[in-house]
C-alpha cells in the first residue's frame, strides 16, 4: 500500500473501512463534512453522544 501499511494489517483494514465509508457517502449523495454551526449539539446528537 502506498501509505506504508502492511497488507492484511489492522492499519490497512482501518484505511479500507474509512475509504468504504467515504465512497458510500458519496454514492448516496451525502456530504463528507457536517454543516458548520455555532455549536456542536446537532453533530454530537448525530454521533450518538
Amino acid at each position: 500500500m502506498p501509505v506504508g501499511c502492511e497488507a492484511g494489517s489492522y492499519e490497512a483494514w482501518c484505511i479500507d473501512e474509512a475509504m468504504f465509508t467515504v465512497m458510500m457517502r458519496l454514492a448516496e449523495g451525502r456530504k463528507l463534512r457536517p454543516r458548520k454551526s455555532e455549536d456542536n449539539r446537532a453533530l454530537l446528537k448525530q454521533l450518538g453522544l
